[in-house]
């Protein structure tokens, strides 16, 4: 009796440290993932950034050449 009550509560310890280890697991995959969002986040951010700055550059540059051209045009 003292044998199996001995096993049952070694695996109620056992059942514990698991539950806990595998909130402490969850806690830290959880985290990597929060760590790698910000970090895709911030690369999706300078992507943008460089992208809007291209677009805006050769939207300026067209603006730039029909102004030009218009003024050939009406000179």
């Amino acid at each position: 009796m003292s044998f199996l009550f001995w096993t049952r509560n070694c695996w109620n310890i056992w059942k514990r440290l698991f539950r806990v280890w595998g909130l402490y697991v969850l806690m830290h995959i959880v985290e990597n993932v929060m760590v790698r969002a910000k970090l895709f986040q911030f690369v999706l951010d300078v992507i943008f950034i460089i992208i809007w700055y291209l677009v805006k550059n050769v939207f300026e540059q067209d603006m730039y050449r029909k102004r030009e051209s218009l003024n050939i045009m009406n000179r």
